[in-house]
């Protein structure tokens, strides 16, 4: 057994039994890991008030390799993303990019880059309420990136003709230009395409200012089907379908 101290993002926090919490947490060091908090519900637990999705915590927790869930024995808060849960359209992206996060990112794997970009992402989002939309676009886009599926935005793969006015195709999986586009392809045009490559090149300087293009949900549309191709998962998010609603 080693006791283990890292950085984690709580991502899930599901009841066990009577008093207990089994949590899934995304480590800096140690990717995606399932740990219980024995008796987290008790009046006076040590971990009441900490447990929450979206709480950035510094954690230790005892492992076993011969155990798919550890044993969580200390937790300190170091900040709570989204702390007004009322705005619904941030609590909203913010609970996308952790359903997502499950999705992509398999138990032990440490993946620290995708860790600093969440919290980053996060951060973005926290303090730009009314641009939040960006912030969850930049996360699909960068971790995409950082996961070794960069997009192409640039020349067409079945013509090699510069991409202006693009489309998501579901039968090459990848944006091609208007001359090769078929029906039922996702349209990119080339504001959102421009837009993409300013969040791809910078985000911590100009892109806090610029608005996403009118239709951003097209542009999740197109990246959540690219990312269910090369990452094989269902392309949907059930957080984002609050969002109809609003």
């Amino acid at each position: 057994m080693t006791l283990i101290k890292t950085e984690a993002l709580i991502l899930k926090n599901i009841a066990f039994k009577e008093s207990s919490s089994i949590l899934q947490l995304f480590t800096k060091d140690y990717g995606r890991v399932s740990v219980i908090a024995k008796g987290a519900k008790r009046f006076k637990s040590q971990f009441r008030g900490y447990l929450e999705p979206l709480n950035h915590l510094s954690v230790i927790y005892v492992h076993k390799p011969t155990r798919d869930i550890q044993i969580l024995t200390n937790v300190e808060i170091i900040h709570t993303f989204i702390p007004n849960i009322n705005n619904i359209e941030a609590s909203t992206y913010a609970t996308a990019i952790l359903e997502l996060i499950t999705k992509i990112i398999h138990t032990n794997e440490e993946q620290e880059s995708l860790f600093q970009l969440t919290l980053d992402s996060l951060n973005f989002i926290d303090n730009n309420l009314k641009n939040c939309q960006t912030g969850f676009i930049y996360f699909l886009l960068q971790a995409i990136n950082l996961l070794g599926f960069k997009l192409n935005l640039t020349l067409c793969p079945i013509c090699s003709n510069l991409i202006k006015d693009g489309y998501y195709s579901s039968f090459h999986y990848e944006l091609i230009c208007d001359q090769c586009m078929q029906s039922g392809d996702i349209q990119i045009n080339k504001n959102q395409i421009d837009f993409l490559k300013k969040l791809e090149s910078d985000f911590n300087h100009e892109i806090s200012y610029i608005d996403t293009p009118k239709n951003g949900n097209n542009i999740i549309d197109f990246l959540l089907n690219y990312t269910g191709h090369h990452f094989e998962i269902y392309p949907k998010l059930k957080s984002l379908d609050l969002l109809k609603y609003l």
